[in-house]
């Protein structure tokens, strides 16, 4: 199995091309999303596949390592997937 480390975090830098309507999330919005990642993201993985959650201080952030029979680029994929569908930042630890 393969162990894969990741932050998620929200930034809010304006309306992009790609969502000319995106708008800045509420605090609890942020809370929110970041609380609903793990769960979202364990959907999206492969069976047998599991999601550790780190203990961390900032509720606008999160940390997480994905267990996987998964590579490296499938997870990514996976990863970027479930965080472009929460409306979040993430990255690599």
């Amino acid at each position: 199995m393969n162990r894969f480390a990741y932050r998620a975090y929200y930034q809010y830098d304006g309306p992009t091309k790609a969502n000319p309507y995106r708008t800045e999330k509420t605090a609890d919005g942020v809370v929110d999303a970041i609380q609903r990642f793990p769960m979202e993201l364990e959907y999206l993985l492969p069976e047998g596949a599991r999601i550790e959650i780190q203990q961390h201080e900032d509720p606008k952030s999160s940390r997480i390592v994905v267990v996987t029979p998964a590579d490296r680029v499938t997870t990514n994929a996976t990863v970027e997937r479930c965080l472009m569908g929460l409306d979040l930042y993430g990255e690599r630890l």
